[in-house]
């Protein structure tokens, strides 16, 4: 009975032994996955510090994880962003449509992987953002890595081209409309000045009634000249002098104080608050400038029915001279903001012909200057006149090459997605507008349908040897520049003839913008 229970005691010995051995093994195992985990926690985080992009993880509607990026974007420490709600940063006019869109993407309905809002900087300012989206593991649960990527630039510029194409457009309409004009107001001026001679001036009612055809031909002159000076497209440099816009300003407000008194006496009081610093000559037509001003004084008045304030200053930098007029009226609807420089807009009604701003315009144009707007209904308007100092005009043109070879539309055709999203963001982060393509199919397809300036060639285009396709590219135009990128071992193996440059591994950031821009300089066109 001894030897049974020692044979027993013995046995469950052993067993305890073995399960002890396991749990070791079991112990080391779970310590070496730590170290694991740990380390690759440390890799992660040092990739995530340093992506060129703005990355933000979203688990649970939190932020969990956000790198230096996207914390410049959005101005916060870590601190203030780690566990927040995501939607804590975005524009209350755009919660809403976030929200839906997480809600469908969480309970697996289809939602938008890329989209376009509004977020909530720390110091107030809203950013334009393109929101980029996909579901990822994080901490072994699911999770959402988001890349955000600023837009103001690219919308203004969109902003900026729509203007330019309605501007060109409206132009064509002005010179038709007051070529057409000019003949016809020209011969009933030329035949009124007969009649009045011919008429018995003892006629009263026939004089009145010359004299208002007269008023009316002379107010349809005044509007064809307003016409011709809208779709104006170059400074009279024979009528241009150095001129000193301070004084125009002051001038000009001279002229404007009998208006504001008889305001006053209709019971609008407008407080008119001048800061007029010295400014260097600028060349202009003092005449025009005085014109421009005029106009938006009056408009910043009649935009002010029931009196307040305003200001007008004057100041110079960089090269220009600044002239800023700012009331505290009734504003300019959003909606509104884009039609305001259009001839014959106008919020005032039938009374008044709307070419103020439109003129105004034409004017700064012709000087080589800009002429902006920033308003919000029932808090104001502010206008922005920039004219170039005399002298400086020269070298704003010299400088246009410069900034169109640094505003050049590059494709990159590249398989691997880590190299051509590098590519993308460092050449982005020059000033370069970057087409991505994935391999040669794609970029030639983006080549016929896209303005392109140069391509750089990836080694990875498994669809075409890379030079290959450099081949076709240049047989369809062989001005157009192609870099190949390549280890240093195989650029002897590479056609030369068909690329401008070779750009060879590994990749020197440095040296890759500077070659670039060497070859844009040489070889792309200037448009």
């Amino acid at each position: 009975m001894t030897s049974r229970r020692r044979q027993a005691t013995e046995e469950r010995l052993e067993k305890l032994r073995a399960e002890n051995e396991a749990m070791r093994e079991k112990l080391a195992a779970a310590r070496r996955e730590q170290k694991g985990l740990q380390r690759l926690m440390k890799e992660k985080e040092v990739f995530l510090n340093d992506l060129p992009v703005a990355i933000v993880v979203v688990q649970d509607e939190k932020i969990v994880d956000i790198n230096p990026m996207a914390l410049s974007l959005l101005g916060y420490p870590m601190d203030e962003v780690i566990g927040r709600y995501f939607v804590d940063f975005v524009d209350p006019d755009s919660r809403e449509t976030v929200l839906e869109i997480h809600k469908n993407r969480f309970s697996g309905k289809w939602a938008p992987d890329q989209y376009e809002t509004h977020l909530v900087a720390k110091d107030g300012a809203v950013i334009h953002v393109d929101l980029r989206v996909a579901k990822i593991r994080y901490g072994r649960r699911s999770a959402f890595v988001g890349r955000l990527e600023s837009i103001e630039e690219r919308k203004k510029e969109e902003r900026n081209l729509l203007e330019s194409k309605k501007a060109e457009s409206l132009m064509t309409m002005a010179a038709g409309v007051s070529g057409s004009l000019r003949q016809p107001l020209q011969v009933i001026s030329e035949r009124l000045t007969d009649l009045k001679k011919k008429s018995d001036p003892r006629s009263a009612p026939s004089m009145e009634s010359l004299d208002r055809i007269e008023d009316a031909v002379s107010q349809m002159m005044t509007l064809n000249r307003a016409l011709e000076g809208f779709c104006g497209t170059g400074p009279d440099r024979s009528e241009m002098s150095p001129c000193d816009l301070r004084k125009i300003v002051n001038d000009v407000i001279t002229t404007t104080e009998p208006r504001l008194k008889e305001k006053e006496k209709e019971g609008v009081k407008i407080d008119l608050k001048t800061y007029l610093r010295p400014v260097s000559l600028v060349q202009a037509n003092p005449m025009e400038m005085q014109e421009m001003i005029f106009h938006i004084l009056n408009n910043a008045m009649d935009a002010m029915p029931h009196g307040g304030d305003l200001y007008v200053s004057t100041e110079e930098n960089a090269g220009y001279a600044y002239v800023f007029i700012q009331d505290s009226g009734i504003g300019v609807p959003e909606h509104l903001q884009m039609r305001v420089f259009d001839p014959f807009f106008t919020t005032k009604g039938h009374e008044r012909s709307g070419l103020g701003l439109s003129l105004s315009q034409g004017i700064v144009r012709r000087h080589e200057g800009t002429l902006e707007i920033t308003s919000r209904k029932g808090q104001g308007t502010i206008v922005s006149i920039r004219i170039p100092l005399a002298g400086y005009g020269e070298k704003i043109r010299k400088g246009v090459a410069r900034r169109k070879i640094k505003d050049a539309h590059i494709l990159i055709i590249e398989d691997d997605d880590m190299i051509r999203e590098l590519l993308c963001q460092l050449l982005k982060s020059k000033g370069y507008k970057v087409i991505p393509a994935a391999n040669g199919v794609e970029g030639l397809h983006h080549l016929r349908k896209k303005r392109v300036d140069m391509v750089v060639i990836g080694t990875q285009t498994p669809d075409i040897e890379n030079h290959t396709l450099a081949r076709e590219i240049k047989r369809g135009n062989d001005k157009l520049p192609v870099a190949l990128i390549g280890r240093q071992e195989d650029t002897n193996r590479v056609e030369r003839s068909y690329a401008d440059l070779i750009i060879t591994k590994p990749l020197d950031m440095k040296m890759v913008f500077n070659q670039i821009a060497n070859l844009l300089t040489l070889r792309a066109p200037v448009r």
